[in-house]
């Protein structure tokens, strides 16, 4: 018995970390998925913050924004950021969101979108910044299973990995290995 289970349990080690991994590009494609979306839609891809990939307004980019009396709320009210908290919630080069509807009236003629349905409540998370607003992002549901916050990374305005496009990814890490999943690579790259 002893023997079966020392066998049986690196087996399953293995096939947990084959599982994040999996669950990870799986959350990873469904979030290029819809920054493709608002690329078809609005002609550029979202902005990110240049100052922080894993502190990005995507998720409010994605969602899509009302903005009335000073304050943004994503079109399914599930969070709210004020103009004048922009600068310190993402950084000072975030200035406001693109997929925004002013009031009951488009921005532009034009009506905010949602790219991004079906998350689930592991994919977003409520995090301090450094200024010590709060301030809702994406990230991989497998952060509650390993203890640890998997920030979804981007950057459309200078990406190394995908010069015509964005760079997207998320490290996670498992048995102390760093394993990045990303957008320009098919397998993780690890690192320990």
């Amino acid at each position: 018995m002893a023997i079966l289970a020392g066998m049986l349990i690196p087996i399953s080690g293995a096939a947990s970390r084959a599982r994040i991994k999996a669950k990870t590009r799986t959350e990873l494609e469904q979030v290029a998925t819809g920054i493709e979306l608002y690329k078809a839609k609005l002609g550029h891809y979202p902005p990110d913050n240049p100052l922080n990939p894993a502190t990005n307004q995507l998720y409010f980019e994605l969602l899509g924004t009302i903005f009335t009396n000073g304050i943004y709320t994503t079109l399914d009210g599930s969070a709210q950021v004020s103009a004048s908290s922009l600068s310190t919630v993402f950084s000072p080069a975030v200035g406001g969101f693109v997929n925004t509807s002013q009031g009951a009236v488009g921005d532009e003629g034009r009506s905010a979108s949602p790219f991004l349905p079906g998350l689930k409540p592991g994919q977003i998370a409520l995090i301090n910044n450094s200024g010590g607003n709060q301030v809702k992002i994406l990230v991989s549901s497998v952060s509650a299973s390993l203890n640890r916050l998997t920030t979804i990374c981007y950057v459309s305005s200078s990406p190394t990995n995908n010069p015509n496009s964005y760079d997207l990814w998320v490290d996670v890490l498992i048995n102390g290995v760093t394993n990045r999943i990303s957008n320009w690579n098919k397998d993780p790259i690890t690192n320990p």
